[in-house]
C-alpha cells in the first residue's frame, strides 16, 4: 500500500477542537493522542500547559452538558412513571367504584325484586281465598238444588240424605241424569 496515494493528517501547531459530539454522546479522545502527548503542548517539568488546561475545560464542560441532559432526562422519566402510576391508581380506584356500584344495585333489585314477589304472592292469596269463598256459596246453592229436587221425586216428599252425595260422587252423576 505504500505506492499509493495516501493522504496524511495535516498536523496543526495546536491542539484542534474535537468534532462535535451528537446529543447524550460523552466526549472522545482520540486514541492516538493520549492525555500529555504530542498534541498538546507541555509546559516545564512536563505538567499540561495552556492547552492541556483549555483541553480540560472543554472536556469538564462537555461532561457537565451531558450530565445536565442526562439528569433532564431522567427527570422526564420519572415524571412519566409517576404520571403513569397516578393514571393506574385512578383507573384501579374508578374500577374498584364501579364495581362497588355494581354490588349496590344488584342488592337493590335484588330487595325489589323480593318486595314484588311478597305482593305478587299475597295477591294471589288473597285472590284464591276470595275463589274459596265463591266456590264454597256455589257448592251450597247446589247441594240445596239438589237436596230439593231429592225431596220432589222421592214418593212422599221425604228429604234425601244428602251426605249421601257428599261421600259418593257417582251417584250425584247418575241422579243428575234421571232429573232431567
Amino acid at each position: 500500500m505504500r505506492g499509493r496515494n495516501r493522504r496524511r493528517p495535516v498536523r496543526r501547531s495546536g491542539p484542534s477542537p474535537p468534532p462535535p459530539a451528537p446529543p447524550g454522546t460523552p466526549p472522545r479522545r482520540p486514541a492516538s493522542t493520549p492525555a500529555g502527548g504530542p498534541g498538546e503542548r507541555q509546559g516545564a517539568g512536563g505538567h499540561g500547559g495552556p492547552g492541556g488546561v483549555q483541553a480540560a475545560r472543554r472536556s469538564n464542560a462537555g461532561g457537565g452538558r451531558i450530565v445536565e441532559r442526562e439528569q433532564q432526562e431522567s427527570g422526564r422519566i420519572v415524571a412519566k412513571a409517576k404520571e403513569q402510576a397516578a393514571f393506574l391508581i385512578d383507573e384501579r380506584g374508578l374500577t374498584e367504584a364501579a364495581e362497588a356500584e355494581g354490588r349496590r344495585i344488584v342488592q337493590d333489585a335484588l330487595g325489589e325484586a323480593a318486595d314484588v314477589r311478597r305482593g305478587s304472592d299475597e295477591y294471589a292469596a288473597d285472590v284464591l281465598v276470595h275463589l274459596e269463598g265463591e266456590v264454597v256459596k256455589a257448592l251450597q246453592s247446589i247441594r240445596g238444588g239438589i237436596e230439593l229436587l231429592a225431596e220432589r221425586r222421592a214418593p212422599g216428599g221425604a228429604a234425601v240424605d244428602s251426605q249421601r252425595y257428599d261421600e259418593q260422587p257417582d251417584v250425584v252423576a247418575a241422579d243428575r241424569g234421571s232429573v232431567r
